[in-house]
Formats: C-alpha cells, sequence, structure tokens
C-alpha cells in the first residue's frame, strides 16, 4: 500500500470555531497566516478545503469593529493560540485545501490547528455572519 506524501493531520480536519494557519490566497506577504475557521467540506475525491476568514493583526476598530471578530482580550488570545490581538474580517473569506502548502504548521507546532473561538465569541461570530447575509441580499 502506498503511503501518502501528505502530513497525518490531514485526514483530521478543523472544526468550525477553530483557528488555523494557512498561506491566504492572494495575501502579498505569502506567509502562513492565522485564520477562523467558517465552514469545513468533505472533498469529492478525498481530502478536506475549509472555508476561511482572514486574520489580521490590523485591528482598525473605528472602521471594523462592529463588523468583523476582534480578539484581543489576553484570555481570548490564549484560547485562540494567536501570538496577539487579532482581527478576523468576517467578509473576506477564501476557500483553502486542508493540506500542505495552502494549509500547513508554524515552526515547532503538529498541526495547523491553533486553537479554538471561545464559546462566547463564536455565538458572536455567527450573529455578525448573519448580519452580514442579511446585507449582502
Amino acid at each position: 500500500m502506498a503511503q501518502s506524501a501528505n502530513p497525518s493531520w490531514v485526514s483530521r480536519p478543523p472544526h468550525v470555531g477553530n483557528i488555523i494557519t494557512c498561506l491566504y490566497p492572494g495575501d502579498p506577504k505569502g506567509r502562513l497566516r492565522p485564520v477562523l475557521v467558517l465552514e469545513v467540506r468533505a472533498g469529492s475525491v478525498s481530502g478536506f478545503s475549509v472555508r476561511v476568514a482572514y486574520g489580521t493583526r490590523s485591528l482598525d476598530y473605528e472602521t471594523r469593529g462592529s463588523i468583523d471578530l476582534i480578539i484581543d482580550k489576553p484570555i481570548d488570545i490564549d484560547h485562540c493560540g494567536v501570538p496577539e490581538a487579532t482581527r478576523f474580517d468576517l467578509e473576506t473569506t477564501a476557500v483553502v485545501a486542508w493540506e500542505p502548502p495552502s494549509c500547513d504548521c508554524w515552526r515547532g507546532w503538529a498541526t495547523p490547528i491553533l486553537g479554538e473561538l471561545p464559546t462566547s465569541q463564536q455565538v458572536e461570530c455567527a450573529y455578525r455572519l448573519k448580519a452580514i447575509q442579511e446585507k449582502q441580499k
């Protein structure tokens, strides 16, 4: 039996609300960055893909604070596994394959999964995503 060239974590997809590291499509810096998993999709042949929200350390409270999800309390930052306060842009999303090179691990990590949103933040995220959907109708 041929062994897969992919790491073992590829067969264990993340969950909605997880914070993972990926190469966000179109990111000019082209580096692994934290993103928020909004949806997990099973592939038609094999494997998984994830719809993610772009993560940035540019918090932009004034113009994006009521739209995006901002993780800025120390306890939430730790729970999410991000190194600093992070804003997840809920209007800027992409679908990426749950495998290298799209998703990969930061140095010293065994998986791209950094952490997860606290329950209260998951609820807030759901409300904000619903508001964005309603606005687009």
